[in-house]
């Protein structure tokens, strides 16, 4: 039911900013699940890398969610939040740059400020039948 979007790649991050251009990243979520996966550290370390690498990248992060009323049915009715865009926090940054045990503290911090934000964007519930609830609910005000 619900997925969550990330902005950046490190594999072409160069490509990326030469370009000017946002990759998007499907990290957060599955259609059948009621809540958010745990975030895989890859979105953070390419983001924290491509501004310790080059001090004139300003990376944001953009978190959205993308919540299906029927997931299994074809062409089913959607809602795409978008959140406020996140800055890569410049003290993790330069954590980043120090490597170790601080490199591997500043990923995960910004990896919570990114999950964080997914929360915002992204319908969650205890189970299927709450899910289903509030999806119901979000249906029917948007008739």
């Amino acid at each position: 039911m619900v997925v969550g979007a990330l902005v950046y790649s490190q594999k072409v991050s160069q490509a990326l900013v030469k370009a000017s251009f946002a990759q998007p990243n499907f990290p957060g979520g599955s259609h059948d699940r009621t809540d958010l996966l745990p975030l895989k550290a890859g979105v953070s370390i390419m983001a924290l890398g491509a501004m310790a690498n080059d001090p004139n990248i300003k990376v944001k992060i953009v978190p959205v969610g993308l919540s299906y009323f029927h997931a299994h049915r074809f062409r089913s009715r959607a809602v795409v939040e978008f959140g406020t865009a996140l800055d890569v926090p410049p003290e993790y940054v330069e954590m980043f740059k120090q490597g170790g045990s601080q490199k591997r503290e500043a990923v995960s911090k910004f990896l919570d400020l990114i999950y964080d934000g997914l929360k915002t964007v992204t319908i969650r519930a205890p189970d299927y039948d709450t899910l289903m609830v509030k999806v119901l609910s979000l249906e029917f005000l948007l008739g």
